[in-house]
């Protein structure tokens, strides 16, 4: 498991796991590795590429706001928040700058993209060549899509993603063209989540040769009552709970 996951990535799934099964109860075989199990010479360290400029922007920013124990809100275009849920909220953060894509791997069919990217923006980059990236045209950016997830196919598209925590920490999840079934799936927790747990910073995507069979029309997502479960995600993802609050 240390071959397909950063430090980061397993502290995070070690909260995850103190937060839904305390007690150790499911599958007790199973044990997360920590970060002294491997070697320098029995384990490669993980290369991953340096966060941009826009990202970097927001990490220290973010950073700025755990110092503070300020409470933290990040958005997109903000197409998606009803608008009651935006009053009174202070300072919005927006990943509107990040919106590269980072890279276009025409022969494995894979492309890494910004957050902030908006989708019609990312479609006519790819469809021109021949590409099409099997998600909704709808209005706003890759992350409030992804966020929202207003129709369950949007996972399958997923490869892997960056995200960034309340505390100003930032890990990957998932991977380019290997698929990883090691460790929990954190990504699928993250996927209409509303920003609650983490901010996407950028999302590696399958793309697809023919033009795929997808709704383009879907009616705005409403905030889902989030449950105990959830809850106890939040305590993983974001202990003091600063991150999206938006009820």
């Amino acid at each position: 498991m240390l071959w397909l996951h950063e430090p980061p990535a397993l502290e995070l799934m070690r909260r995850v796991k103190r937060a839904i099964d305390p007690d150790g109860l499911a599958n007790p075989g199973k044990i997360l590795p920590l970060p002294e199990d491997g070697s320098a010479d029995g384990v490669p360290a993980l290369r991953r590429r340096p966060p941009s400029d826009a990202q970097w922007s927001l990490i220290e920013r973010v950073r700025e706001k755990a110092g503070a124990k300020e409470p933290l809100f990040v958005v997109g275009t903000r197409t998606k928040l009803p608008a009651e849920m935006a009053e009174d909220k202070g300072e919005f953060l927006t990943t509107r700058p990040m919106s590269r894509v980072l890279d276009f791997d025409r022969a494995n069919f894979t492309v890494t993209v910004e957050a902030g990217i908006l989708l019609r923006e990312l479609k006519a980059e790819l469809e021109p060549e021949g590409f099409y990236v099997p998600l909704p045209l709808m209005p706003g950016t890759l992350g409030g899509l992804l966020a929202v997830r207003p129709w369950p196919g949007i996972r399958r598209s997923i490869l892997g993603l960056r995200i960034l925590l309340a505390d100003g920490s930032f890990m990957d999840l998932g991977g380019k063209v290997v698929k990883n079934v090691a460790g929990y799936d954190l990504q699928r927790a993250l996927l209409g989540s509303w920003g609650t747990l983490a901010v996407i910073l950028e999302a590696t995507l399958k793309l697809s040769p023919v033009r795929p069979e997808i709704p383009n029309e879907l009616p705005k997502p409403e905030l889902p009552q989030f449950g105990r479960w959830h809850r106890k995600l939040k305590e993983a993802f974001d202990p003091d709970g600063r991150l999206n609050r938006w009820r």
